[in-house]
C-alpha cells in the first residue's frame, strides 16, 4: 500500500514547476528503501485501531508520506554530511545533481512533507512528527560531534545520540499511528516505547551491516563509518574491551585510513573487532532491546508488529 501511496504522489508533482527540482524531487524518492517508518505508523494504527473509520485510515496514509518524506530529507542531507556517494545502491542526489541542488531538495521535501500533514488538522500527531524532526537534526550533531572529537565516548553517550538520530522518528511513526487511531494514554505511551527501543536495534544492526555486510544488499560501501570516524556501537564497544596495546594500534589505524583510505586497513580495524567478539555483543543488545520492545505490546496484540520487527531484524551479517 504504501508503494501505491507514493507513486500518486510522485505522479501528483511529476508537472510542479521548477521541473528541475521536482524532477530531482522524485529521484530522491524513488531510490527506495524498507519503508520502516511508514510501515511500523501503519502497523502500529492498526494494533490500536478499535474502529475502521476512513478518515482516520486517510490521515494515517497522510502521515505515513509525510514521515517517508522526512526520513528521505535527512537521508539527503546525511550523504552530504558524510561524503556518501551511493545510497540503497544508487548515486547519492549530491553526487548526481550537486552539494547545492541537493540541499534545496532536502528542504523542499521537508516544506512537502508539512504541506500534507497540515491537511489533516491532526495537531497533537503533527506536534509529535515536528518534535521528532528536531531531535532527529539534533542526534545528527551529535554524531558529527562525537566522529570530530578524538575522544572516546560512553555506550551511555552512544545510545544517546542514536535515541535522538534514528530511534525518534522510528518511536514517532508508532506514536502517530496510535494518536491517530485514537489510543488512550497508556497504549499510546507503550507503542512509543516500542517504536524507541527497536529504533535502538535496528541502529546497533545497521552499524554492524556497514561492515559486515554485501555492499550489494546493504545498498551502502562497506566500511563507509570507519572513512567517515564514526562512533559506531563497534568503535564503542571496542574502547570499552580492548586493551591500551589495541586502544593505541586502533588510533594508529584510524589515522591511517583517514590519509590513505586503504581497504586494507579497513580489514585490519575489522580483526580487532572480530577478535573482542564485536558482533556477538551487538546480537546480543539487539535482543535485548528487541525484547524490551516486545514487552510493551499485549500478547494478543502484538502479531502485526512482531512479525514485522522479525523480518526487520533479519538482515543478515
Amino acid at each position: 500500500m504504501q508503494k501505491k501511496v507514493e507513486e500518486n504522489y510522485l505522479e501528483s508533482i511529476k508537472n510542479k514547476i521548477p521541473k528541475t527540482l521536482f524532477s530531482q524531487i522524485q529521484y530522491a524518492i524513488s531510490l527506495g528503501g524498507k519503508k520502516l517508518r511508514p510501515n511500523l505508523l501503519y502497523y502500529s494504527y492498526k494494533t490500536v485501531s478499535k474502529n475502521n473509520s476512513k478518515i482516520k485510515f486517510e490521515d494515517a496514509k497522510t502521515f505515513a508520506l509525510a514521515i517517508e518524506l522526512l526520513h528521505n530529507f535527512t537521508l539527503i542531507h546525511d550523504d552530504i554530511m558524510d561524503n556518501a556517494k551511493i545510497r540503497r545502491g544508487k548515486i547519492t542526489l549530491y553526487e548526481k545533481f550537486g552539494t547545492s541542488s541537493a540541499i534545496l531538495v532536502g528542504d523542499t521535501i521537508v516544506s512537502l512533507a508539512y504541506e500534507k500533514i497540515l491537511e489533516t488538522k491532526n495537531l497533537d500527531a503533527i506536534k509529535i512528527f515536528t518534535k521528532s524532526f528536531l531531535d532527529v537534526c539534533c542526534g545528527q550533531e551529535m554524531d558529527r560531534n562525537f566522529s570530530l572529537s578524538k575522544k572516546n565516548i560512553s555506550l551511555s553517550k552512544y545510545f544517546e545520540m542514536i535515541n535522538l538520530k534514528t530511534a525518534s522518528l522510528i518511536s514517532a511513526s508508532c506514536e502517530i499511528g496510535a494518536i491517530i487511531a485514537c489510543g488512550t494514554q497508556n497504549e499510546i505511551k507503550s507503542i512509543t516505547n516500542f517504536g524507541k527501543n527497536l529504533g535502538i536495534a535496528f541502529q546497533i544492526q545497521d552499524d554492524i551491516l556497514d561492515l559486515y555486510s554485501n555492499e550489494n544488499v546493504f545498498g551502502k560501501k562497506i566500511g563507509g563509518d570507519i572513512l567517515e570516524e564514526k562512533q559506531t556501537y563497534l568503535t564503542v564497544k571496542t574502547n570499552e574491551l580492548a586493551t591500551l596495546n589495541e586502544k593505541k594500534l586502533l588510533k594508529k589505524l584510524f589515522i591511517e585510513i583517514k590519509k590513505t583510505k586503504s581497504q586494507k586497513k579497513i580489514i585490519e580495524v575489522k580483526s580487532i573487532f572480530d577478535k573482542l567478539k564485536i558482533v556477538k555483543y551487538a546480537k546480543l543488545d539487539i535482543q535485548n532491546f528487541m525484547q524490551k520492545a516486545l514487552n510493551q505490546i499485549e500478547p494478543n496484540k502484538k502479531k502485526l508488529l512482531f512479525n514485522f520487527s522479525q523480518s526487520l531484524l533479519n538482515r543478515k551479517f
